[in-house]
């Protein structure tokens, strides 16, 4: 089982300011995304919002407004 970060965004001058995130525990990036895409539908979310999921301090998706 992998720990990932996942968290929904706004750019702000060109950077991805997080205002809320989850961890997830899933053993592949795939599921990984699946879960965030899931717990970012029961968060309100700003308008323009990005999901990013993170592992191991890289990102493993940023998904656009839209793509979530």
């Amino acid at each position: 089982m992998a720990t990932f970060q996942a968290g929904l965004g706004r750019m702000l001058n060109g950077n991805l300011v997080i205002y809320d995130s989850v961890t997830i525990e899933n053993d592949s990036s795939v599921g990984a995304v699946e879960r965030a895409k899931s717990w970012a539908s029961t968060v309100e979310q700003h308008d323009e919002s990005w999901l990013q999921v993170v592992y191991n301090g890289k990102a493993v998706a940023s998904l656009k407004p839209g793509e979530f």
